[in-house]
């Protein structure tokens, strides 16, 4: 199937390197907050929100493009087996949206891939299908049933 749409440009933005002990920045994203939501032409940001050095969701009151900037927020680690609560999940999701603006242009993901380093993270396969399956029951209770996929 052909399509005249433009393939959208992504960009992660990842931290550490958990089993080599490489943490590649530390603090939130207030510093470079307008720079990456404003001027770079971006159309999708994977970030990382799952622990307190991640900072705080502040700097996403920089999204001008809503519904044309998507900015997927991972708060639901993979580093650790252990599930979040899901309660505090949504709320962390109503923090995001307040100040984003609105839930259009915001993502759910876990904050990373699970095998970050050629050792990989001590998550076993089914540890992280329940990470993958808690980010899906989250969505929905945020987003709603029809809107995720």
């Amino acid at each position: 199937m052909r399509s005249n749409k433009p393939i959208p440009t992504k960009r992660p933005l990842l931290r550490n390197l958990q089993q080599l002990g490489a943490d590649y920045a530390e603090g939130g994203y207030e510093g470079i907050a307008e720079v990456l939501f404003q001027k770079l032409n971006v159309d999708v940001y994977f970030l990382e929100f799952d622990d307190d050095r991640s900072g705080n969701f502040e700097p996403l009151r920089f999204i001008k493009d809503q519904g044309k900037k998507v900015v997927v927020v991972g708060i639901v680690s993979s580093k650790v087996p252990q599930l979040e609560d899901e309660e505090w999940m949504l709320q962390r999701m109503r923090d995001a949206e307040k100040w984003a603006g609105s839930k259009e242009g915001l993502g759910i993901s876990p904050q990373c891939g699970f095998a970050s380093t050629v050792h990989g993270n001590e998550i076993t396969v089914q540890d992280q299908w329940n990470k993958m399956q808690l980010v899906n029951k989250i969505s929905k209770s945020f987003f709603g049933d029809n809107q995720v996929a």
